[in-house]
């Protein structure tokens, strides 16, 4: 092969390796940091700010604290799978700018790989996480719902199911152009979830830059000093503050987008794009944008740092497993 040409083989191990890493991080992560998430969904429904005790009257009525975890089962499905996705095209961009004809370390192709990667995963993210609000913002009909709750058909103590929401969203006559299984919020997605995971992975890999320690001069050859290709690794504090700095600038960047997709998937009929922007500015301004934005660092970075961490770590035992392809 000539200089700067990567075999395919290598290509497609190391995309395997990408994908493998990315959906055992996203699993990971969504188990670790899911009451959050209930809890902010219930706030951005609302525009209250009360989402714990919102959470806390959940858990009594459910008689579990498992009510915390409400709607992880289509996260689960789903979350590990889109993750991948992402970080596939966080790998591919990566690579791209070590051995493209970028400038060294350029970032430009890690954000482009980030944004293909949000693009590809917004189709299955956007019913997966419909199916999520629903479930998070269900309440049992038989009990008064509190401002954003949904009443429930029946499921398990009176909450609704996911089989009974999916039922729901595919019945023949509802007021959308496609079933609202796949259209509901999809544009919320894509505006959350396309650019601001460019920013996320090109944070994350500036962030490592800033963080890395420099090298101590070798010594000199004639001593036994051997010189150190590539930067020294991360500690896991570095690592982890990396993976955190990035969440808060992707979320700085995409979190009103959130919340407008919460409303468009919560509302009982067509709410589009523009409408919901337009409820939650009525209702708040810039301030009512970043409605939960604090509560919602409190999942992110976490969830972040521990995807980070994870597809990291996985990703290096998966290279050290496979050995070196030629």
């Amino acid at each position: 092969f000539g200089p700067g040409v990567v075999p395919a083989s290598i290509i497609m191990a190391e995309n395997v390796d990408d994908f493998v890493a990315g959906w055992i991080s996203g699993a990971v992560a969504t188990i670790m940091t899911q009451p959050f998430d209930m809890a902010v969904t219930r706030m951005q429904a609302s525009g209250q700010k009360a989402a714990f005790a919102q959470l806390k009257s959940l858990m009594r009525l459910d008689y579990s604290i498992g009510a915390a975890w409400r709607g992880v089962g289509p996260l689960l499905i789903g979350t590990p799978f889109n993750n991948a996705l992402i970080f596939l095209g966080y790998g591919m961009g990566k690579r791209f700018a070590e051995t493209g004809d970028e400038s060294p370390n350029s970032l430009l192709p890690v954000f482009v790989g980030g944004c293909v990667g949000g693009f590809a995963q917004s189709f299955t993210a956007s019913p997966i996480e419909l199916l999520k609000v629903r479930l998070q913002l269900s309440y049992p009909a038989v009990t008064s719902q509190p401002a954003g709750g949904l009443a429930a058909a029946a499921g398990g103590r009176g909450f609704a199911t996911t089989s009974s929401i999916v039922k729901e969203l595919t019945a023949v006559g509802h007021s959308h152009t496609l079933p609202p299984l796949l259209s509901q919020g999809l544009l919320a997605t894509l505006a959350r979830d396309v650019v601001p995971h460019g920013v996320w992975f090109a944070s994350y890999e500036a962030a490592k830059v800033a963080l890395t320690p420099e090298r101590p001069p070798p010594m000199p050859a004639s001593l036994g000093g051997v010189v150190e290709d590539g930067a020294p690794p991360l500690s896991t504090a570095r690592q982890l503050a990396a993976g955190s700095a990035a969440a808060v600038a992707a979320w700085g960047v995409g979190y009103p987008f959130d919340i407008v997709k919460t409303r468009c998937q919560m509302s009982p009929t067509a709410l589009g794009f523009a409408a919901a922007t337009a409820q939650v500015w009525r209702e708040g301004g810039i301030v009512g944008m970043y409605n939960g934005f604090g509560l919602k660092m409190c999942r992110a970075v976490p969830m972040s740092a521990i995807g980070f961490l994870v597809y990291e770590r996985v990703f290096a035992t998966l290279r050290r497993i496979r050995g070196p392809l030629e």
